[in-house]
């Protein structure tokens, strides 16, 4: 009981800091690149929705693991696309896997920071790929 209480606790923070970070990171972005501003402004209606998708299923209490598992995942794919619009290689924001690795290791497990590696690779490969 005492587990998921923590995981519950770390979840929590875990989509209070998306919010903060994200929100602050893409709206400074907007005045560094020269892009249209929906990019910035969709973006973070994404992760706001996907934030209120989240504290619905953390209230349920079911598959809480699950529930982590995806959050991280999304993060990847907003990861990349943050990247991809950014400038792929050269982008600022090119470390910011580094996030999703510890959330990773925090929340889940160790070893599955390991497999937060592997698909941050492949993500930022891709992402590199397509600019």
């Amino acid at each position: 009981m005492a587990a998921l209480i923590v995981l519950i606790n770390r979840l929590r923070v875990l989509i209070i800091s998306r919010l903060l970070i994200g929100a602050c990171m893409l709206f400074y972005a907007q005045f560094i690149f020269p892009l249209e501003a929906i990019v910035f402004y969709s973006t973070i209606a994404l992760i706001s929705a996907l934030s209120v998708f989240y504290v619905l299923w953390l209230m349920t209490g079911v598959s809480l693991s699950q529930l982590a598992w995806i959050q991280i995942g999304c993060d990847l794919i907003l990861e990349s696309l943050l990247i991809y619009y950014t400038g792929g290689a050269d982008s600022l924001f090119a470390s910011i896997y580094v996030l999703s690795i510890l959330s990773a290791g925090l929340i889940l497990s160790p070893i599955s920071s390991f497999y937060m590696a592997a698909g941050s690779s492949c993500c930022f490969i891709a992402a590199v790929i397509l600019v």
